[in-house]
């Protein structure tokens, strides 16, 4: 994973526990300025008797086209007209590497709690 990524995914889970209501506040500046870690965010958030997820394994199975998408339409959240738009594909194509990479992401998942 680039770094570009991780810090695209950092955003990316940052903004997701903030919509849920779990922001992670670090009482110290310099504690707010430490590289994203996956497993202390889960650490945080996740209560013990949940199954755990590895954070970046899922996204690391996907193409960069797929993970492209992902980011727009569910970090972003911009519509897959502005997707296309953004990537220069169709709206078509758009609709087909979400499905094909959360397809991907579901069977890591079930993966993962069946193992």
């Amino acid at each position: 994973m680039t770094d570009k990524d991780s810090i695209q995914l950092e955003k990316y889970y940052q903004k997701l526990l903030s919509q849920e209501g779990l922001g992670i506040y670090r009482a110290n500046p310099w504690e707010r300025n430490r590289p994203f870690n996956p497993e202390e965010l889960e650490r945080l958030v996740l209560p013990e008797k949940l199954p755990r997820y590895d954070l970046y394994l899922p996204l690391e199975g996907l193409t960069e086209r797929e993970r492209e998408v992902i980011f727009c339409l569910f970090y972003d959240q911009i519509s897959e007209r502005e997707t296309a738009k953004k990537l220069n594909i169709s709206r078509s194509s758009v609709r087909t590497y979400r499905d094909r990479a959360l397809r991907k992401l579901r069977k890591k998942i079930d993966n993962n709690e069946k193992g």
